[in-house]
């Protein structure tokens, strides 16, 4: 029970984090058109052909669900609530108990330049590259799990990752290396890595 409680509460705190933080670094575009770059001409996602071209070949289909207009207001509601799945996978697979880790993870991946970025010249695709960032570190989050069904459904979330956007694939290797760095250094979690190094420190 204690488990589950907690489990919803990292939940709870991940969503109410990143909500904060959107609105608070990105809210702007929630009441502003202000189209530049790529998103000028991508009022109406009538590309599909050359998505799939460079290897995007899950976004048309992404498309038939949302649909093609590249509304600020839609792209970023969905953004936020696949940003805050991702912080939660993310928190569950190195057991982020902590309100302020949680608070700083949430920081980190709502307020950073690849974001502001995003959301100045491509906010048309803002919540597919956010879906594929979930995708991305769900599938680690299933492999880790070290069950068949898991491994196989993290395959299949690393290969909707790279079929919506493939750059975040890095962070599934990069969450990859630091899990086996704690192995190697005995750690199960983040949070044990501090309390070792702490304890460290204080003997010191």
């Amino acid at each position: 029970m204690t488990l589950v409680n907690n489990k919803k509460k990292t939940f709870l705190y991940s969503f109410l984090f990143s909500l904060a933080f959107f609105l608070l670094a990105h809210g702007y575009r929630f009441s502003n058109n202000l189209f530049a770059g790529d998103s000028l001409t991508n009022l109406y996602q009538i590309d599909s052909s050359w998505q799939i071209a460079i290897g995007r070949i899950f976004e048309p289909v992404y498309l038939m669900f949302r649909g093609t207009l590249g509304s600020p207001w839609i792209t970023s509601l969905l953004a936020i609530i696949y940003y805050s799945l991702a912080i939660y996978f993310l928190a569950d697979l190195f057991k982020f108990n902590n309100l302020h880790q949680i608070l700083l993870v949430s920081g980190i991946f709502t307020c950073n330049i690849t974001i502001t970025a995003t959301n100045a010249a491509y906010v048309h695709c803002l919540d597919m590259y956010a879906l594929a960032l979930l995708f991305a570190i769900l599938g680690v989050w299933l492999i880790c799990r070290q069950k068949t069904y898991c491994i196989i459904g993290g395959t299949v979330s690393l290969t909707l990752s790279l079929g919506l956007y493939q750059a975040y694939i890095a962070v599934a290797i990069s969450l990859v290396m630091f899990i086996i760095l704690f192995a190697l250094a005995g750690l199960t979690t983040i949070g044990a890595y501090i309390y070792v190094k702490r304890r460290k420190e204080a003997d010191i």
